[in-house]
């Protein structure tokens, strides 16, 4: 019996050796992916916005909520503070208007359609983020800009960082009675020399 018991007590040991080697992974708030912690703001912005604080601060999202309440309210003053000039020159010739009214008019017509004309924003949830500026739609988002560009050289040369928010636009109409989320929306985030400039 204790030439049996030897071997068996020696694979005990070998086992447990074995799983106190074994590493476990440890997963802290900083190397998590983005959207695994949200902060949500009802009261710092022109609009209700929630994201992930560890890659997102005030820098980029009060352009961001900036932006998409002035379509929101119709606020042409406030779009033309984040709006780059040339490109809302280029709006205004997409949407054939002679003001800033008209192009937020339009952007405003197209939301209306997943909603109403009364659409309000319960919350905006930014739910991804991009900052690879050579691929994806931040890519397509700057060859646009650069081939409308009126400066020298390309408004890509410009540009410091660039963000894409993916964002999901939760929102009341018809008198705040029905609800409706519009996704896969996208703001873009542009820091130059002269600030943060956006576009929808």
């Amino acid at each position: 019996m204790k030439f049996m018991r030897f071997p068996a007590l020696l694979c005990a040991g070998v086992l447990l050796l074995a799983g106190c080697s074994k590493e476990e992974e440890i997963y802290t708030e900083d190397n998590l992916p983005y959207g695994a912690t949200f902060t949500t703001d009802k009261t710092s912005y022109a609009i209700p916005i929630s994201y992930d604080r560890r890659f997102l601060d005030e820098t980029q999202i009060r352009p961001a909520a900036d932006i998409l309440a002035a379509v929101q309210q119709q606020d042409a003053a406030l779009y033309e503070s984040v709006v780059p000039d040339f490109y809302l020159a280029y709006q205004k010739e997409m949407y054939d208007c002679e003001d800033t009214a008209g192009v937020l008019s339009g952007i405003h017509s197209i939301l209306a359609e997943e909603s109403g004309e009364d659409f309000t924003y319960d919350m905006v949830m930014v739910n991804d983020m991009a900052t690879d500026r050579n691929s994806g739609e931040l890519y397509n988002a700057l060859m646009l800009l650069d081939g409308i560009y009126e400066g020298d050289g390309n408004f890509s040369d410009t540009v410091t960082s660039a963000w894409d928010l993916n964002v999901e636009l939760d929102v009341m109409y018809d008198g705040d009675a029905k609800y409706t989320a519009i996704t896969e929306q996208h703001v873009f985030l542009f820091q130059t020399a002269d600030g943060i400039f956006c576009i929808v």
